[in-house]
């Protein structure tokens, strides 16, 4: 295995959790179970495709580093970084939640505001109908419509 050629016995035994003999065996030909195969693929390329499969092609890790390597990023990003990015992204579907909530919120309003308005136009008509009647009836019966005066 190519992969394994690029890393020393140490890190090979650390990474998989063997002993030398077994490290030793797998240099001679001896096959490597697909874990551990994956985690020294991963270890020597950084391909985390080798580990997560084809969607991440691309992507890659620096187990020197304790970088993240995004496909069409040069800079890598440490744990810090991905925390920062995920909080944001947080908080960012939080603040898209109450946008929409307050969307619905004034829509809501704006649809009881017309209601009034609907009402308040009913209201002014109404007014304005028992006024001129008021005004009819004093014309016919004077100033006191309760005591007409023929």
């Amino acid at each position: 295995m190519n992969a394994l050629q690029n890393l020393h016995d140490r890190e090979v035994m650390q990474l998989c959790g063997v002993n030398r003999t077994t490290v030793a065996r797998w240099r001679a030909g001896a096959p490597i179970p697909t874990p551990s195969r994956k985690l020294i693929t991963l270890a020597a390329t950084g391909d985390l495709s080798a580990l997560l499969g084809p969607t991440w092609n691309g992507w890659r890790v620096s187990t020197r580093e304790g970088l993240l390597y995004h496909p069409q990023w040069r800079a890598g990003f440490n744990g810090d970084a991905l925390a920062s990015m995920w909080h944001g992204c947080q908080l960012r579907r939080e603040l898209e939640s109450r946008i929409e909530r307050l969307k619905d919120d004034i829509e809501r309003i704006r649809a009881e505001r017309d209601e009034l308005e609907r009402r308040a136009a009913f209201y002014r008509r109404q007014v304005s109908r028992e006024a001129t009647l008021g005004l009819a009836l004093a014309g016919i019966y004077g100033d006191n419509p309760a005591h007409p005066t023929t």
